[in-house]
């Protein structure tokens, strides 16, 4: 059933206005935040659609076409119920937009396999997309700045969501073929010109169609644990800021910290460092370079922060295995993950006719896909 299709049959009437938002891939600095570093992202293959109506009352309701679950909210007094789970982005957003534009009533509809993401893909994807709908609604074009200062208010505040600015903004103002490197520090962000193109080299990603809430739950412990291991190493120097923090100090073991305090901030500052490199090493296109600093932090992923999984690691192992790969990681995408291989245009059917081995082994497929940076939202009228 189309979008449209959807909204017609739970509301009795087509959408005025239709949004639609990419997913969004950290391929570099998953847990820079934590260290003011650097972090290197594009948009991904998944996608939610935000199908929007006016209502002649002053609520708004809301189909999630994923759950089949319905939520509705008045205009007046919006507060965040824990029970509303995913409505409370929606309830947030509009929230937050009211402070700009009067807003009627609406029926909402959301699609799209992006909403099995977790919260902070989830809450930055419909926040962006429900403020451009607004924005489309009211004739008006976007504002991707204002959208994008709602959003965040939405997700941080009203929500308690950990950060995802640079989701946000990389929904916002992605470009096809290029990735976005984002400054922790400051919130900037480059363009970075993908060197993929019009090369007989590529990024490769393999979906081991690993089933949503498999890593959700994981994914949100680690990123507590680094938080807390980051914050554990600001307090030993309080006057130095995490992004300047004298690094040699932890490799020569001068600081009092637990080793596995130890471990993880390391990793954050390569983590942070590599995805500056990457930035460096896409504009000389040296792919083999590429490779390596892709299978560095793979390794560090698995062995000091121990984010992983059976099925990522087999995938992992066999783009090793394969002829003319120079390197893969695990990479993040909000419900799950992919691995991220350099490899040879000649290597990618090699490496596909390895995978009928892992349904035999899971019980389930696995694909891949040769991987370029794709564009930012967008809505259209009907």
């Amino acid at each position: 059933m189309f979008t449209e299709d959807r909204h017609k049959s739970e509301y009795g009437e087509s959408p005025h206005v239709i949004s639609m938002v990419p997913g969004v891939t950290t391929f570099a600095g998953e847990f820079s935040m934590y260290c003011q570093g650097y972090s290197l992202c594009a948009t991904n293959d998944r996608s939610l659609s935000v199908e929007v109506s006016t209502r002649s009352d002053s609520t708004v309701r809301i189909f999630n076409s994923y759950s089949n679950d319905r939520k509705k909210f008045g205009l007046a007094g919006i507060k965040y119920r824990k029970e509303d789970r995913w409505a409370n982005y929606v309830k947030g957003m509009v929230l937050e937009m009211q402070r700009h534009m009067g807003i009627p009533g609406l029926n909402i509809t959301l699609s799209g396999n992006l909403l099995c993401c977790d919260g902070r893909v989830l809450s930055a994807a419909i926040g962006v997309g429900v403020g451009m709908a607004l924005y489309r609604l009211l004739g008006l074009e976007p504002d991707v700045s204002v959208v994008a200062s709602c959003c965040f208010n939405s997700c941080f505040r009203f929500c308690s969501e950990l950060y995802n600015r640079h989701f946000i903004l990389t929904m916002l103002h992605a470009k096809e073929g290029s990735f976005l490197l984002f400054d922790m520090h400051d919130g900037l962000f480059r363009h970075v010109d993908s060197p993929f193109r019009n090369a007989d080299f590529s990024i490769a990603l393999a979906n081991g169609n690993i089933p949503p809430l498999a890593m959700r739950e994981e994914l949100y412990f680690k990123h507590n644990l680094v938080k807390s291991a980051m914050e554990s190493l600001a307090n030993l120097h309080a006057s130095v800021s995490l992004r300047r923090f004298p690094v040699e100090d932890l490799l020569d073991r001068q600081l009092p910290v637990d080793e596995e305090t130890r471990t993880i901030c390391c990793y954050v500052f390569e983590e942070s460092n590599t995805a500056l490199l990457l930035e460096r090493l896409f504009a000389q296109k040296d792919f083999i370079q590429i490779g390596k600093a892709l299978s560095k932090l793979g390794k560090g992923l698995r062995d000091k922060i121990e984010l992983t999984c059976p099925e990522l690691d087999w995938l992992s192992k066999r783009s090793i295995e394969t002829p003319g790969c120079y390197g893969s990681s695990i990479v993040y995408n909000g419900a799950g993950g992919y691995v991220a291989m350099v490899m040879e245009d000649a290597s990618f059917d090699a490496y596909l006719s390895k995978l009928d081995d892992y349904e035999r082994i899971f019980g389930f497929k696995a694909w891949a896909f040769r991987y370029a940076p794709g564009g930012g939202a967008s809505t259209i009228s009907v």
